[in-house]
């Protein structure tokens, strides 16, 4: 930075009309004259330069709030999206298993149709006819106990599922609502103190912490509302488990009536 500073000519020799008292009067107001203009300059220096800096945060902070906020409600609109696709996905993977379910038992039932006739066929006597009767209500009722099980299982672990998903939806919301709170109370505290002048170095760091606090209580929730995904794998195992004792049982009680129809066959021949 060039200092301007007003210089008095001063002669360089008495000779030329001014003593030497007077020289040095002149030196010394010459002297006075560029301390002050040096002082000034320091002061306009120094308003300059919390002008800057108010100018810089302050006049640019609702512009910067703007930018802030769209690209906060770009995030969330992503994240909506990301939502939608989702459940669309795991809705539509629904769909598929309980239609490809569906079209086994439709497979099966007509399967056995074709296998209860052939038991009837061999119902010759009313002995063979009770037992055949007797066999396919034992089975009837296996299938029956089998599929409500298994459609109770899987409606039990969709709706355990739903609940968690919905649940981390909640919360997640809630934790981008907490930080979007945090982050309009900082803007209008900023505000506040701009327009009532205060020193602007701390209230640009004041604003700084405060965003800083919200972002790391951000991370600390967000921390606390992920990870589903295990209790959705213990959703599972339960669901697993279920099914399997179901169509352990379904076999158990076909082998059962297996052995009874044959035995009841041989006896009536």
């Amino acid at each position: 930075m060039v200092v301007a500073a007003s210089f008095v000519a001063i002669p360089s020799s008495p000779v030329e009309g001014i003593g030497v008292s007077d020289a040095r009067r002149v030196i010394d107001n010459a002297r006075a004259v560029v301390a002050q203009e040096q002082a000034g300059l320091q002061d306009r220096i120094q308003a300059g330069t919390q002008g800057g800096v108010k100018n810089i945060f302050c006049d640019n902070l609702d512009q910067a709030t703007v930018s802030i906020s769209e690209k906060m409600s770009g995030v969330r609109s992503r994240i909506d999206r990301q939502r939608e696709a989702r459940d669309s996905a795991m809705e539509g993977k629904r769909n598929t298993q309980d239609e490809s379910l569906n079209g086994i038992r439709s497979t099966r039932d007509a399967r056995r149709i074709e296998w209860y006739a052939k038991l009837d066929d061999q119902a010759t006597t009313d002995a063979r006819k009770t037992a055949v009767e007797d066999f396919k209500k034992t089975v009837d009722d296996a299938i029956d106990a089998r599929r409500d099980t298994v459609d109770d299982a899987v409606a039990t672990f969709r709706s355990d599922v739903d609940a968690l998903v919905s649940g981390k939806k909640t919360s997640v919301g809630s934790v981008a609502d907490d930080f979007q709170n945090a982050f309009d109370t900082a803007i209008e505290k900023a505000k506040a103190d701009c327009g009532a002048g205060k020193d602007t170095t701390a209230v640009k760091n004041a604003f700084r912490t405060s965003l800083k606090s919200a972002k790391d209580t951000l991370a600390t929730e967000r921390k606390a509302v992920d990870g589903i995904g295990s209790r959705i794998d213990a959703l599972s195992t339960t669901r697993d488990t279920a099914v399997r004792k179901a169509v352990d049982a379904f076999g158990v009680t076909i082998k059962s009536a297996t052995e009874t129809l044959k035995t009841a066959l041989s006896k009536s021949e």
